[in-house]
């Protein structure tokens, strides 16, 4: 292939260099784009702090030594973390902790990831790290295709950890126009024209464009190497279900939050917190908290409407929400199952503003479908009352009856024997059929699970008003029941009997009145974690198809590879039919365009290995230069340079066996150079495109 210059190459101010600089930038443009997709954003100026100083200290420090260049960009990596950590609210603790524990909370964080100074600063490190390989290899004449590898590379891994709400379009563009100017630029001492490098840049930008989409629509399907299951252990909340009565006996009524809204008058159920585990003595909440963004769940296509909510006490410690959370202005703690959403920090008052779709009232001729839940042994045992209340008819029905049957047979007393245990519940439900609302929450629920239906109890506060603005207080505390249906959760009305002083029978023997809560109690609260913690998350459970994720990432995996790979290969296509084009004229009709084609041929073999043939020689020269090179390659390139002596030289016209005979000898000395070394030169030979350019191609040319 013939020596290859190592020097520093043209001056900082050379247009070309300037434009691969700008190009690098393009795409770290869009690595920050990407970035900010982590946290829930479309654009974090903070991000673009690494990927505009990594080019810039590259592209001025290009042609000094390697010592140097990496001294360089070690502080101005440190320089642009410190600078994130400030920007985003942190402090100079926040650099070396988002470098350390930055990338764990990424991935142990739901998504879209809190907004913190250290998993912006895990982000930048990525985005500068990639940025200064990228420009360093863009600045050197060696290299011109190879600056797109590590950004793509860094570009896959944030679209991984990212939005996983389909493609993402402004990095897609920057890297594509980045990718496409990188090798458009490098193409003149590459290909033998612009013109024929066209393909070569075109498919470049291409393979990047589909490789980001490949991976952003695999994130749109939850491609995503988070785990943020729910945890077997209970969350650290107070009894939500004995605090929403323990707050009714308050007096006088305290406020504990307040409430703002356009659309307040149609917010009746505000949720603190969602119980769905039943042990047979109370009601507690599954999962556990970690930090999550802004984002929280996936619209629907439901009404949305946007609330402001403040926080009245200084030891309040979850937000209520009035239906499906889809956006926070701030970051918040939940669960997989967003069953309760908790305040990050100690500062209070706090207040957020969020966009939600009301919670509905559920109604059987609406809900179509019911996703099925299967019962506990617990909850079967009450299955043959269950089908006793409802008997017949569609899910949605069966539990519209359910609570009919309540409502209707059953008697609502606030003085009987307060309680859950399952004792207390079984009285109620198959002797007495008096008790209190949290029995017939409980016995609603357990009968609905019976059947297959996922119900649950929700805590939080009832407000009746007119206003676009009010208080929550603890005398508006609350517990209804939900059902799951199609499109998410909705309460179930028409359950709770008005009250009664009816004298409730004796409790069963063996079975202990427990008198309701007596001292109030706070709002619940919930332990607040460190934002800067990272987040220890629970063994994800294990999967029964294992070798199914291990073709999927396989597959994904080859795909990504190929796309890779694919402006290589256009670029090796589109050299081999350069190269093969040029061979048409062996088998022209004419014998003596068949030699001259021959011995034009064997000088492009000769200059690919690097033979360095002037137009100032004759054929002798040219076998003399060619000899030097590649010495196996004489004997058949002498004998090829006398027919086509004779053929420029000789009267005489040339015959078939001659032409024969000059095709028979380009295929040895051929055969010569390709045996001359090892398989990757042979490789580098037949792609390389000395004899395509210009100014290195044969003379003969």
């Amino acid at each position: 292939m013939g020596d290859v210059e190592l020097s520093s190459g043209p001056p900082l101010t050379n247009g070309r260099r300037i434009a691969r600089a700008l190009a690098v930038f393009a795409f770290a443009a869009g690595l920050a784009f990407s970035g900010a997709r982590v946290v829930g954003t479309r654009f974090e100026p903070a991000l673009f702090i690494p990927a505009g100083l990594a080019v810039l200290v590259g592209w001025l420090v290009c042609r000094r030594h390697v010592i140097l260049r990496v001294s360089t960009q070690v502080a101005a990596f440190i320089v642009s973390g410190l600078a994130i950590a400030y920007v985003s609210g942190g402090t100079s603790n926040s650099f070396t902790r988002g470098l350390l524990d930055g990338p764990h909370q990424i991935i142990t964080t739901a998504w879209p990831s809190p907004r913190f100074p250290t998993i912006l600063v895990a982000i930048g490190a990525l985005i500068f790290l990639a940025t200064a390989i990228s420009i360093d290899l863009a600045m050197r004449r060696r290299w011109r295709a190879l600056p797109i590898a590590p950004m793509v590379v860094a570009m896959a891994a944030l679209i991984a950890v990212g939005a996983p709400d389909g493609p993402q379009w402004q990095p897609v563009a920057c890297a594509a126009v980045s990718a496409f100017v990188l090798l458009w630029i490098g193409l003149d001492d590459r290909v033998a024209s612009i013109r024929s490098g066209v393909p070569v840049a075109i498919s470049a930008g291409l393979a990047v464009l589909v490789v980001s989409l490949v991976v952003g629509v695999e994130a749109s399907q939850r491609a995503n190497p988070r785990h943020a299951e729910d945890a077997n252990d209970q969350l650290t909340l107070v009894d939500p279900l004995s605090d929403v009565y323990s707050q009714k006996k308050v007096e006088p009524t305290v406020d504990v939050y307040s409430v703002q809204s356009a659309a307040l008058a149609k917010l009746h159920l505000w949720r603190t917190a969602a119980v769905d585990v039943y042990n047979g003595e109370s009601w507690s909440v599954s999962g556990r908290l970690i930090p999550v963004g802004n984002r929280l769940d996936v619209p629907t296509g439901a009404d949305r409407v946007v609330v402001k909510v403040a926080t009245k006490r200084a030891d309040t410690g979850v937000w209520p929400v009035p239906g499906r959370l889809l956006r926070s202005s701030t970051p918040v703690e939940a669960g997989l199952g967003r069953r309760v959403i908790s305040i990050i920090g100690d500062q209070r008052p706090v207040q957020s503003v969020f966009t939600v779709e009301p919670l509905t009232t559920f109604d059987p001729l609406s809900a179509a479908s019911m996703p099925p839940a299967q019962p506990t042994d617990l909850e079967s045992s009450y299955e043959q009352l269950a089908r006793q209340y409802a008997p017949d008819g569609t899910v949605p029905e069966q539990v519209a009856a359910l609570a009919k049957n309540l409502h209707d047979q059953y008697t609502l007393n606030p003085a009987a024997p307060g309680g859950v245990q399952i004792t207390v519940i079984d009285t109620f439900l198959r002797n007495s059929k008096i008790g209190t609302e949290e029995q017939f929450l409980t016995g609603f629920v357990l009968l609905a699970r019976s059947i297959g239906v996922d119900a649950r109890i929700a805590t939080g506060y009832k407000l009746e008003t007119t206003q676009t603005n009010a208080p929550l207080t603890t005398g508006d505390a609350a517990a209804w029941a939900e059902v799951r249906v199609a499109n998410g959760w909705a309460a179930v009305d028409g359950l709770i009997p008005d009250e009664t002083s009816q004298t409730p029978p004796p409790a069963a023997t063996g079975a202990a009145d427990t008198p309701p809560a007596a001292s109030p109690l706070d709002p619940p609260k919930v332990e607040q974690v460190d934002p800067n913690e990272p987040v220890d998350d629970s063994p994800p459970p294990e999967s029964t198809t294992g070798w199914s994720g291990v073709r999927v990432w396989a597959l994904r995996g080859g795909v990504f590879t190929g796309l890779l790979l694919w402006p290589l290969f256009v670029f090796a296509v589109v050299v081999s039919w350069k190269k093969l084009r040029r061979r048409k004229g062996l088998k022209a009709p004419d014998p003596a365009r068949r030699v001259r084609t021959a011995w034009t041929l064997a000088t492009d073999a000769l200059v690919d290995a690097g033979a360095s043939l002037q137009t100032s020689h004759t054929n002798a020269e040219l076998v003399e230069a060619g000899v030097k090179t590649q010495p196996s390659a004489g004997p058949p390139l002498g004998r090829l340079q006398r027919h086509a002596d004779a053929v420029t030289f000789a009267t005489a016209e040339c015959d078939l066996k001659r032409a024969a005979d000059a095709v028979d000898q380009l295929r040895l000395v051929e055969a010569s150079i390709r045996n001359s070394s090892s398989r990757w030169w042979r490789w580098k030979w037949w792609l390389s495109t000395r004899s395509l350019r210009r100014r290195t191609q044969s003379p003969l040319r």
